[in-house]
């Protein structure tokens, strides 16, 4: 499948990502919050509900370091229940400081024949100290959906 868009049959939709408390970890869901909706979808907190289509999806994740220690993030565009697409990787091995953004992408292409759950999950919050905590910070974090119809 080719994402070949014309003028006629585009539908864009952008929405910001959260997480309603505490910091991120492995196997988590962000919320997703509508700046520009997709005309058919719909929200249920960490669900966004797609009409059938063919989509190009591109997510940014950037999260601040809440702590000192080295940890990393990884997440997934999840499309009915399956993990699809580009994975997305936030690594602070870098650096030690407190307050450091680090920002990754994600994204897939695809097309549905129904209504299919599109959710955005963590698949991998990785610390090596076990006090330590990865980001909760998601500024500058959105999702960004074109759709063909």
């Amino acid at each position: 499948m080719s994402y070949k868009p014309s003028t006629s049959s585009l539908g864009l939709g952008q929405y910001y990502l959260s997480k309603t408390s505490g910091h991120l970890n492995t196997n988590d869901y962000l919320t997703f919050n509508a700046i520009s909706a997709l005309s058919g979808a719909s929200i249920n907190a960490d669900e966004l509900t797609l009409p059938k289509g063919q989509y190009l999806i591109e997510c940014s994740l950037a999260a601040d370091r809440t702590n000192g220690y080295y940890s990393k993030c990884e997440y997934r565009i999840e499309l009915g229940g399956s993990l699809v697409g580009t994975v997305g990787a936030m690594d602070y091995y870098s650096s030690q400081t407190v307050g450091n953004i680090s920002c990754d992408s994600a994204s897939a292409e695809f097309e549905i024949s129904q209504s299919t759950v599109l959710k955005i999950k963590i698949t991998d919050a990785t610390l090596n100290e076990t006090t330590a905590s990865t980001a909760s910070t998601l500024d500058y974090s959105s999702l960004l959906i074109r759709r063909r119809y």
